[in-house]
C-alpha cells in the first residue's frame, strides 16, 4: 500500500516538474521583465536610451519591484524596475492588461518616487528628473502612436513648459507607426510577438533563454503565476468558455479573453488578486471600480463559491 502511494506521489511530482520544464516564460511576463532588467543594468541602460533617445551614462538598480510606502497610512506602490543615476530616476512598468486608472497611477508613482528621492531638510532643487515609463501591450489612447510623451505645459501657451522634471512615457507595443527608429520598432514588436530581429532584442532573448534554462528560477516564477491564476484555471477545468466575441483582452502571457460567461468571474477574481498583490489598490472594492465590475455583484458571486 505504501509502495503504491509513494509511486503515485512520485508520478505527480514528475508531472509537475515536467510542466515547469516545458513552460517557457517570455520577456513580457512581469516576473521575467523585472528580474532581467534589474539583474542586467547594461540592457536596462540600452533600453532607456532606446526609448528616451538620450544618452544615459550609467544606471543603478534601486530595488527590484521596490515597494514605496512613505507613511504608515498611505497607499503603497510596487514598482517593477526602479533605476537611477546621478541626475535621473527611472521607473519602467510592463502593462499586460488595460486598467482605466493608469494615468492616475502614473501621477501617484511620481509623488511616491519624489518622497523617496528627497531627504528630510533637502532643497527641492535636489529632486532628480523622474521618468515613469509604461510599456503597454495595447494602445491606451487608440491614436495609433507608438510612443506618447507627456510633460506639464501651459494650457494657453503650448510652448511654455513647467520644467518640473516629471516625464510620463507610454509605449504602444501594438503600433505599426513608421515614424520611430528601427530599433524601437523592433523592440515593440519583440514584446508582443517574442521575435528578436536585431542586436538589442537578440541580447534580450539570449538572457531570456538563459534564465529559462534555470529550472529553479522558472519553477519559482510559475509557482507565483499559478497562485494568481488558480481560480481561473479551476473555471477552465470546469469547462467554462472564455473568448466570446464580445469579450475583451485581459490575459497576461496567454492573451486570455474575458467572455461574458460565468467563467469571466474567475478571471475577475484573478485580476483583483493581482491588483492587490502589486499594491495598485488597497481593497477589493477599489479593484472592482478599476475593472468596471459591480462590487455588490462581486461579493454575491464570491460568497457563492
Amino acid at each position: 500500500m505504501n509502495h503504491n502511494n509513494n509511486k503515485l506521489s512520485d508520478n505527480i511530482t514528475e508531472r509537475k516538474n515536467k510542466k515547469y520544464r516545458d513552460r517557457y516564460i517570455p520577456f513580457s511576463n512581469d516576473y521575467m521583465f523585472c528580474f532581467l532588467l534589474s539583474s542586467n543594468t547594461q540592457l536596462a541602460k540600452e533600453l532607456l536610451e532606446l526609448i528616451l533617445n538620450i544618452e544615459v551614462d550609467h544606471v543603478e538598480v534601486i530595488d527590484a519591484q521596490k515597494i514605496l510606502n512613505y507613511s504608515l497610512d498611505s497607499h503603497s506602490v510596487r514598482l517593477d524596475v526602479y533605476l537611477k543615476n546621478s541626475n535621473d530616476v527611472f521607473d519602467v512598468e510592463m502593462q499586460n492588461i488595460y486598467l482605466n486608472d493608469f494615468s492616475k497611477r502614473m501621477r501617484y508613482y511620481h509623488s511616491a518616487i519624489a518622497c523617496e528621492d528627497l531627504e528630510r531638510g533637502d532643497d527641492y532643487s535636489k529632486l532628480k528628473n523622474c521618468y515613469v515609463i509604461f510599456l503597454c501591450r495595447f494602445d491606451p489612447f487608440k491614436k495609433g502612436e507608438a510612443i506618447y510623451r507627456f510633460t506639464m505645459r501651459s494650457d494657453r501657451h503650448q510652448d511654455l513648459e513647467l520644467n518640473d522634471g516629471a516625464y510620463n512615457i507610454i509605449l504602444n507595443c501594438e503600433s505599426n507607426d513608421e515614424n520611430i527608429s528601427p530599433g524601437l520598432k523592433h523592440f515593440l514588436k519583440y514584446i508582443n510577438e517574442g521575435i528578436a530581429v536585431d542586436n538589442f532584442t537578440g541580447k534580450i532573448q539570449n538572457e531570456v533563454d538563459r534564465i529559462n534554462n534555470d529550472p529553479h528560477w522558472r519553477k519559482n516564477a510559475l509557482t507565483i503565476e499559478e497562485s494568481m491564476n488558480i481560480r481561473y484555471k479551476l473555471g477552465k477545468d470546469e469547462g467554462f468558455k472564455l473568448g466570446k466575441d464580445e469579450g475583451f483582452k485581459l490575459g497576461k502571457d496567454e492573451g486570455f479573453k474575458l467572455g461574458k460567461t460565468e467563467g469571466d468571474f474567475f478571471r475577475v477574481v484573478t485580476s483583483i488578486e493581482s491588483l492587490l498583490s502589486k499594491g495598485i489598490v488597497n481593497s477589493e472594492e477599489e479593484a472592482c471600480d478599476i475593472l468596471s465590475y459591480d462590487y455588490e455583484e462581486y461579493l454575491k458571486k464570491k460568497d457563492s463559491l
